[in-house]
């Protein structure tokens, strides 16, 4: 009987069906004043017991496949992106919550969190997620990546607001993130690209140029035609 239900959880977990539950901020507001599953690092999901069940119930069988805690909390956290991906904001929140409790120094659920509230277009609420995951879990390349994304989208809307010093600063810091991202896994696309971004817009053409060609070597990627046009007419070579 108990392997039956750990089979069928397992299946609802890899074949989730249903209509993709895409909220806005004040919908998510709204909803998670009742629905304690909708929290961030939930303590629904040790309290409740249907929830502490469902949880066990997936790290077992994770653990009966071999994967220790911390590589179950990943699998799960995966799933959540992928929910993520179809615009299912629920389901990616309750596998986030499910990998959290699972291993509460995963950072992948953290990073997971930042995610969704990226999503909507919260950067505070990012920021405060993405930060608690690099307190607890320093070495995760994607997490700092994505900090840095943030940043470089709260930089943009400085500038729209003709705030320079604010636009400079939040540049200099997602540099910082992409370098600590960098030099965890260099091999990120994304993270080289955005290493060239931030080194051109911070005008060390001598980084810019290398990480260009880095950039373009890793994955034959076409440079932004602003970025391209930036770094040849300022940073000749």
């Amino acid at each position: 009987m108990k392997q039956s239900f750990l089979f069928t959880c397992l299946l609802g977990l890899l074949g989730h069906v249903g209509h993709a539950q895409t909220l806005s901020f004040a919908e998510w507001q709204r909803r998670s004043e009742t629905d304690d599953r909708l929290r961030p690092r939930s303590a629904a999901y040790t309290s409740t017991e249907a929830l502490r069940d469902e949880v066990v119930a997936l790290r077992k069988t994770y653990e009966a496949k071999g994967l220790d805690r911390r590589i179950a909390a990943d699998s799960v956290a995966a799933l959540g992106f992928r929910a993520l991906t179809n615009s299912d904001h629920v389901l990616a929140l309750q596998r986030f919550n499910q990998a959290y409790t699972i291993d509460p120094a995963c950072g992948e659920a953290y990073r997971g969190f930042g995610a969704v509230f990226h999503s909507m277009d919260r950067p505070l609420e990012a920021h405060e997620n993405y930060r608690a995951g690099l307190a607890v879990d320093s070495t995760n390349a994607a997490l700092h990546r994505d900090e840095g994304l943030q940043l470089m989208k709260d930089r943009y809307g400085f500038l729209q607001d003709e705030r320079p010093k604010q636009a400079d600063q939040a540049l200099n810091k997602a540099h910082q993130h992409f370098a600590k991202a960098y030099g965890i896994d260099p091999d990120d696309n994304v993270t080289t690209y955005q290493m060239f971004v931030t080194s051109l817009l911070r005008m060390n053409c001598e980084k810019a140029w290398e990480y260009h060609d880095k950039c373009v070597a890793q994955n034959g990627r076409s440079i932004e035609e602003q970025y391209k046009s930036m770094l040849e007419s300022s940073c000749k070579r």
